[in-house]
């Protein structure tokens, strides 16, 4: 967030709006590894749970080198497919500014497809309890990315090409550095080799990554692709306005992911344990402080005029937005964490029907209901807000539903799956 007013600075708004649009499109790759990594996830939870470090190690060789693949096959499709695109029609760009945002678009997706393999540590560090470890990690990525910025901020003379692909450039430089004492100390036992990399795993891994595939694209609609759409369908100033209301709102929830990421690999192991109580006791805590959490975010739109203007400063560069978007952004931010509290523990256990049907209805809801709304009310970006709300509410009530049968001893059918 500390980020934002520097950024704004170097880039101008509307360069500043179409970096956001870009990163929303190369963000989305993380989908294209078919659920792998979440399905190594809890393979990887498992094995240290029993101790077999062995197979473990074997799940962390052969996610890195199938990743690895997809990464040079996603890329390799993206080269060849770019240059036949207009992106000025799709970015909503004018022409004079295509040939840069191609440039940008090309090191955004090069390093991104980089990450999708590098970032593999990340996962492996919470997977295995070592959340504090992993946390320092992305603090150092956001502190590099902060000093960049502030780089960016002073020296007039670096082309949007150049500051896209060094911000792109941060996070796999900070995993390659980072895995070479993890892998060295903390992860010694299972420290990934070549000749454990074991191709028949992934049907293992695939069991359950085709539903966290369709989840994850679920998550690409909410949660990635925002940015993309308000830059394609409302133009590069309503992107930047929109991707402004996104990184508010994202100090709180990254504060609640926080609290949530090491329950994951929590629940898998309580779930191998079966100690039920546990978990009950973990949700219901977590439930309550999520009521907190609702609170601080309302606090956050009743001063959300003084603190922009307090945040952005001289380098406010656009109005700033309505009350209205600022509560529709906390109501969606708000249904997020709600509905994180619930799919943690579902995925954590492996019972993913339930959340593969319900993605399935948002996915083919989002975009009719997006462009619906588009052509009764207008154009305006709190549409992606409103139609994001609309469609979290089915997992809202469903992930809650699912997870008291199943507590209870009640999951009977598809909600035992």
């Amino acid at each position: 967030m500390a980020t934002v007013p520097y950024l704004m600075q170097a880039f101008g708004l509307r360069n500043y709006g179409l970096w956001l649009a870009i990163s929303s499109f190369a963000n989305s790759f993380y989908t294209l590894d078919f659920g792998l990594s979440n399905g190594f996830r809890n393979k990887f939870t498992a094995a240290l749970a029993s101790e077999n470090y062995p197979e473990a190690k074997s799940y962390l060789s052969t996610i890195y080198a199938i990743l690895a693949l997809f990464a040079i096959a996603i890329f390799l499709i993206f080269s060849l497919l770019s240059p036949w695109i207009d992106w000025s029609s799709v970015l909503s760009i004018l022409a004079n500014e295509a040939s840069a945002a191609q440039k940008a678009l090309w090191w955004v997706t090069f390093f991104f497809c980089l990450k999708l393999v590098v970032s593999v540590l990340n996962t492996a560090l919470i997977a295995a309890h070592k959340v504090a470890l992993s946390s320092f990690i992305e603090m150092l990525q956001i502190l590099v990315t902060f000093f960049v910025s502030v780089w960016f901020s002073i020296d007039p003379n670096l082309s949007f090409e150049k500051m896209v692909a060094l911000l792109s450039l941060i996070p796999v430089l900070v995993y390659l550095f980072s895995s070479l004492p993890v892998f060295a100390l903390s992860l010694k036992s299972v420290r990934p080799a070549i000749a454990e990399i074991k191709f028949k795993l992934v049907s293992v891994l695939l069991q359950k990554g085709m539903q966290f595939f369709i989840i994850q694209i679920t998550a690409m609609f909410l949660f990635t692709i925002g940015g993309f759409l308000a830059g394609s369908i409302y133009g590069l100033e309503a992107a930047a306005e929109f991707g402004l209301i996104n990184k508010y709102y994202a100090i709180p929830l990254m504060g609640f992911s926080i609290i949530l990421t090491p329950f994951w690999a929590g629940f898998t192991d309580a779930w191998i344990k079966n100690d039920v109580g546990w978990i009950k006791k973990v949700i219901k805590n977590l439930m309550r402080l999520w009521l907190l959490y609702v609170a601080f975010l309302a606090i956050m739109v009743y001063f959300s005029e003084d603190i922009f203007k307090l945040w952005l400063g001289k380098n406010m560069q656009t109005a700033i937005p309505s009350m209205l978007s600022f509560a529709l952004g906390a109501a969606f931010t708000a249904l997020c964490a709600w509905g994180n509290i619930f799919s943690f523990f579902l995925n954590g256990i492996g019972y993913l029907r339930i959340q593969l049907l319900s993605s399935l209805i948002i996915v083919l809801l989002m975009l009719p209901l997006l462009l619906g709304l588009n052509y009764w009310f207008g154009l305006n970006y709190n549409h992606i807000f409103l139609s994001g709300i609309i469609t979290l509410l089915i997992g809202s009530i469903l992930g809650p539903y699912q997870s008291y049968l199943i507590l209870k001893g009640k999951a009977k059918g598809i909600w035992r799956k």
